[in-house]
């Protein structure tokens, strides 16, 4: 849930950095509209296509990132049994220093 809340606050800002970048960039289809800052970003986004151009692509985004927020929770879970089943078996194997 806390992943999914991050991305809804911060994608606005995602948005307009990627359209910057592609208006900004070596392939941009035409120069003349590139944006003039963050400011023209937000004013032109807004103008536009309103509050929900600045959430094109969320569903997808949040699935992205929900997705690979559990890949990760489930992998540190298997990195943290996997070692400790080592860990006790190492120690078993060591013989007892305190005889």
């Amino acid at each position: 849930m806390g992943k999914t809340a991050a991305t809804v606050v911060t994608y606005p800002w995602i948005v307009l950095k990627s359209r910057m970048q592609a208006a900004h960039g070596a392939d941009a289809v035409v120069p003349e509209e590139s944006y003039h800052g963050t400011l023209d970003a937000i004013v032109r986004t807004y103008r536009n296509d309103g509050i929900a151009g600045f959430y094109n692509g969320l569903r997808s985004k949040i699935a992205q990132s929900v997705l690979t927020a559990a890949i990760l929770f489930v992998m540190k879970e298997k990195l943290l049994y996997y070692t400790r089943k080592l860990l006790l078996a190492l120690a078993a194997r060591r013989p007892n220093a305190a005889k």
